[in-house]
């Protein structure tokens, strides 16, 4: 539970602190409303990684187009989010799973 740790059995509110570092981890998939138009669906996969964890780009470009091939859409790397459809519009893989 985000937030709190248990302590004797009890649990106990957590510190901002780490509530921030478990936010950091958690991630979850919006439908297409909530991708960024003008950004491709790398760059949108890669949006929160190069500007709220600093990861130089060319990793986050590498481990982005390995997410989109873990999940079948490689082949949307360079597509725009109105030029999406069906499932591939509201797939992003979650921040939890870059390492």
């Amino acid at each position: 539970m985000i937030g709190y740790h248990e302590v004797k059995g009890r649990l106990v509110e957590d510190s901002e602190k780490n509530i921030a570092v478990q936010r950091a981890e958690i991630g979850m998939v919006f439908q297409r409303f909530n991708l960024f138009p003008h950004l491709t669906a790398l760059e949108n996969i890669i949006e929160a990684p190069v500007n709220v964890r600093k990861m130089a780009r060319e990793q986050a470009e590498a481990e982005g187009e390995q997410l989109l091939a873990r999940v079948g859409l490689s082949d949307k790397r360079d597509k725009y989010p109105n030029q999406l459809s069906g499932v591939s519009s509201s797939v992003s893989p979650l921040p939890g799973l870059w390492q």
